[in-house]
Parts: structure tokens; sequence; C-alpha cells
């Protein structure tokens, strides 16, 4: 007996695929007999012990985000609760007086509060989610952002293009390659560059580096890389600053990168309270920071590496950019909305979905980079993260594409962002991830379905398959020589539908060498007779209905 992908492009796929599209098989022949809240807990949550421990090593379960009432479930009412407890143990009465955490699901703020107090001086007025803090290496969102930009807008004609073509007079000692570094190493901090600035010694007060793009480039011509690049991240604030300032003079050289940022991506995404610039007003609304002995921290001015850490915001505002880049994440086959979001004249959903992709998997498995993402791999989700710390303040900027999800926390004092990254998750995925996985809505079917029912042939009777309704969801089972595969079918129109399964049905790998999700089937035209479809194929077979039974 031969597998059918086996047979047909037997170099192609493991033999193991054989096996996996039996279980696949097996386990909608149990779908079949199952109650319609049975069949979604048995798709979309836990098997039984047996098929659970067949399919250990299958793609974790990744249910699509769901509306969720505005009044919260219980599972997620306790999360929440332990959430709030979590940031209550952040609070140091003397280092560390405030927090402000808060949640974006969906474009929608579902959750923020404050803890501790926004100044030590007043007490009993604690942060809520428009206080403002600053938020360090959060900034460097901004200068990646303005790559894509540039690129998309053709300014920038390639992510993989050296510096040096935009920025000829950049220079630094190179003792590993003959090759110049590239902007995506810079974004991803896989270019090897020294961790700092050579700002030197500068003046005595606030602007630890007022430096130009000529002067620190003079400096750097006689300094070294620290690494190859493409081998390893190694953190580099000079990267960011580098990467914001000379694009933004390639850009217009008579505008600087926070004009820049200001005009083409805080006003456009009605970042109403972010920017650079500390002014008296943006004082009288933020919350005081502090250092670990407790001292008010003073309001530095990063000068050259503002885009690499200067900028301010709050919660408010952060929620705002998690959804700029989680709602690029196509949720469904026939998902346009990305398309007339007034977020893609900002940047394309290609392009920010690109944006979020990881770069570089750490050996521990469990952590990587991006860009500029510091990313953790949770077992089911990678979280896209970006901590950021400055003298008196910490932060953490925080998504989950698959999810639409966002988890955002300003601390007034220094914080190991990581470590509350992984607490905070940790803490409220796996309630909410139950959540949706026990309110998964059903695949789309057609408005008449049973004009579709039947068994159909083809490939003198070598190739059969079967259409049929369940649940009010459509299914198709295909069998060639004894080897069965049943999948749902999306429904886009009369005549084309996609093929979809729940992930965990497979191993990540083998699912995506079959490529049966989004494998498109083409149905022919309705008899006008009997009313119902004659035959269908799925490239490059096609398939005759012989009955209208199964």
């Amino acid at each position: 007996m031969h597998c059918f992908f086996n047979t047909f492009s037997k170099h192609l796929f493991p033999r193991m695929a054989c096996l996996y599209l039996l279980i696949v098989f097996f386990s909608f022949t149990l779908l079949a007999h199952c109650s319609p809240d049975t069949t979604r807990r048995l798709l979309f949550s836990s098997f039984d012990q047996h098929v659970h421990q067949s399919l250990s090593d299958n793609c974790p379960a990744q249910p699509l985000p769901i509306d969720i009432p505005s009044e919260l479930p219980d599972i997620i009412n306790n999360a929440l609760s332990q959430l709030s407890a979590l940031g209550e143990s952040y609070v140091d009465n003397k280092a560390v007086p405030g927090v402000a955490m808060g949640i974006s699901y969906k474009g929608k703020n579902i959750w923020s509060k404050g803890f501790g107090v926004k100044d030590k001086n007043k007490p009993g007025i604690a942060p809520d989610d428009d206080t403002i803090f600053r938020i360090g290496s959060v900034s460097k969102v901004f200068p990646v952002i303005m790559l894509y930009q540039l690129y998309a807008e053709g300014s920038v004609q390639s992510l993989d293009d050296p510096l040096t073509k935009y920025a000829p007079d950049f220079k630094i000692n190179n003792t590993f390659s003959k090759s110049d570094i590239t902007l995506r190493q810079m974004a991803s901090q896989l270019s090897g560059l020294p961790r700092e600035a050579p700002c030197g010694l500068t003046p005595l007060g606030l602007n630890i580096c007022p430096l130009t793009n000529s002067e620190i480039l003079s400096k750097l011509s006689s300094q070294n890389l620290l690494l190859p690049s493409w081998t390893r991240p190694s953190y580099s604030n000079l990267a960011f600053a580098l990467l914001g300032n000379l694009l933004a003079t390639h850009y217009d050289e008579k505008k600087s990168f926070e004009d820049y940022a200001q005009d083409q991506i805080i006003n456009p995404l009605q970042l109403t309270n972010t920017g650079f610039k500390i002014t008296d007003d943006v004082k009288d609304r933020m919350a005081v920071g502090y250092t670990p002995d407790g001292d008010e921290a003073p309001l530095i001015d990063l000068g050259y590496i503002s885009p690499a850490g200067q900028m301010y915001s709050t919660i408010n505002d952060l929620n705002k950019l998690s959804q700029f880049f989680y709602e690029a994440h196509i949720l469904a086959f026939n998902d346009s909305s990305v398309l007339f979001s007034d977020f893609e004249s900002i940047l394309s959903s290609d392009l920010r979905r690109e944006m979020s992709l990881p770069y570089f998997v750490n050996p521990d498995g469990q952590s990587g980079f991006g860009t500029p993402w510091e990313i953790l791999f949770d077992g089911n989700y990678t979280i896209r993260t970006k901590g950021g710390n400055i003298n008196g303040y910490s932060a953490l900027f925080s998504f989950i594409p698959e999810l639409h999800l966002g988890i955002n926390a300003l601390f007034s004092g220094s914080v190991d962002d990581g470590t509350f990254a992984k607490k905070a998750f940790d803490i409220f995925l796996p309630p909410f991830v139950s959540f949706l996985s026990d309110n998964v809505p059903p695949v789309p079917a057609p408005p008449n379905p049973n004009i579709y029912v039947g068994h159909y042939k083809a490939l003198l009777n070598v190739v059969t398959a079967n259409i049929f309704v369940k649940n009010n969801e459509m299914y198709l089972s295909y069998n060639y020589s004894g080897q069965v595969m049943s999948v749902y079918l999306y429904y886009h129109d009369v005549q084309s539908m996609q093929m979809y399964y729940p992930s965990h049905l497979l191993p990540c790998l083998t699912g995506e060498l079959l490529a049966i999700l989004g494998k498109w089937v083409y149905f022919d035209p309705v008899d006008k007779s009997s009313g119902n479809i004659t035959g269908f194929t799925i490239p490059p077979v096609h398939l005759k209905r012989v009955s209208e039974e199964f």
C-alpha cells in the first residue's frame, strides 16, 4: 500500500507523512460520531490520553482570536488578578514606586492598572494608562519602522544594502570579512558593532552625547567590529543610533531622526503622548523616575544616541503600537481587513509581518532576536518583546501576532524587563488560550452546502473523495489507494474553497512540507438540471461526482 504523497513526490515528503495522515484520518473518523461541542473540543483542545500521546510531537494548538464579552469570563478575570499581584510585587517604595500595566487584544484595551504612586512626594496618586514614562530601548522600534518605510518608498533599495551605500563616510575596521555591515544586520543586533557610541568625554551636563554624524563617524573609523556579522547577537545601541541618524540624513539632510519619527510614525499612529523632548508639559504628566538608591533620577538627554533610547510614552500609546504590529497578522484565509486598515498607509501589512520575524534563535531554544525584538519562545507561541532601561525608568513592549495580543508595562525605576515578561506571559497565556480553545468559531461553510455533498472519483477510481457536512461545517475526505486525508473546506465562493486543518493534528514541519493548509479546491460550475456541483479539481487531479451519497 502506497502513500499518496510518497507516490506523487517521494523525494519531497518524509515517509512518516503516511503515518501522520492516518492519524488525521482516524481523528476525523472519531469526530464524525461526536456531538458539536465534543467535535470542537477534540479539534482545538486536548485529545484523550491515548491520542494525546500519539500527537505529543505535533504542532502546538493555536486557536484563532475571537471577540470576547465586555464582561470578561472568570478564567480571564482570575488571570488578571494574578497579573495585578505581579504588578504589585514590583512596587518598591524606595526604588520603583510606580508601575503601570495594560493589555491590548484585537484592537481594544481590555485591561489596564496602575500600582504604587507617580511621585513619592505626592502619595495616593497612582499611575494610569495615560501616565508618561521614559521607555529607553523600546525607542529602537522606531528607527526600524523608519528603515522599512524607506525601503517601501524606495529611498532604501534593499534591507540587505550595506550602510555605506547611504552613508559613504561610514568606516569601521572589520578583521573578519571584506564585506560591509548591512542595514538588516544592524536592525537585528547581528552586525557585530560595539555596544556603545564613541561619545568620549563630554562636557558636564545632561546631554551625554552632543555629537554630530561626522564627529561620530570620524571616531568610529579607528574602532573594530566585535564579532563577525550573522554569527550571534551582540547588543548595540550604536547600531540603532547610526541607523536612525544616518538614514534620516539620507532621506532629508535638513531634518533629524526625531523630526522624521514625529512626522512619519508618531503622528500618523496618533501616539499622542509619545515623543523625544521632555517639555514642562510632559513633566507635569510624567511619573517621577528613581535610582536604585531611591533618589530622583535626572532626565538625561542621550543626544546622538537618541534613536536607541531617548523616547517617552504611555500604556495607551504602547497598546496602539502593539496593535500596529499584531493587526498585520491575517487571522483567516479570506481576511482582507488589513488592506483597509489605517495602518496600511503607514507601513504595509506585508512589511509589518516581515519586521516581526525572528532572525536568531539562541542555543537555549527559549530566546532569540528579531528586528529589533528580544524573542521569547514559550512552547506554543513566539513572543516579540522589546525591553527598555534608562536612568530612572524601565519598560516592556510585547505582542503575539497570532493572538492579536499585546502586554505592556512601565516602571519608575530599574527592573529586569525580560524576567517580568516571562512571568506575565506565564500567568496570562495558558488560561487565555484555554478560553479561546473552548470557544473556537466554526469554519465558514457555503450558504447551500448540500449542492457539494457526495462521492467523487478520478484516475480509474484510484482516487476517491467524499464531501460531507457536520455541525454546519463542510469536510473533504480524500482517499488514494487506502490512504485518507480529511480536512475542513473553507468557503470563499461557489467555485473555490481552501483546505484547512487544526495545526496540532500534524508536526509543524510535516504539515508545512505537505502544503495542505490553504490548498485550493476548485469546483465545476453548478449543473443547471440538478442544481448540484458535478466535480472539482485539486491540482493536478480532477474528480467527478458519481453519487449524492457517501
